[in-house]
């Protein structure tokens, strides 16, 4: 799975997550329109210089998961939208 983040830079970064991770989110049906919010919480690493914020990313169980960004792999990670 991978979320991107668009902020303060023309372009989009793509940050792959572990695949034991999910991204924690509601989901809300009403009549014909359905909306998704996705839970933030405060940017860590590399992500502070693009948003102030990043998607709360949780394990099965719903405990934070540990989240690393590799900034090895930042550039082949970056795509326009």
């Amino acid at each position: 799975m991978r979320f991107s983040e668009k902020g303060k830079l023309p372009k989009s970064r793509w940050f792959d997550m572990p695949s034991d991770t999910f991204l924690m989110g509601l989901k809300i049906q009403r009549k014909d329109k359905n909306f998704i919010y996705v839970v933030t919480n405060p940017a860590i690493g590399e992500l502070e210089n693009i948003h102030p914020r990043m998607p709360l990313v949780v394990k099965a169980d719903f405990s934070p998961a540990d989240f690393n960004i590799d900034e090895a792999n930042e550039p082949e990670q970056q795509k326009l939208f």
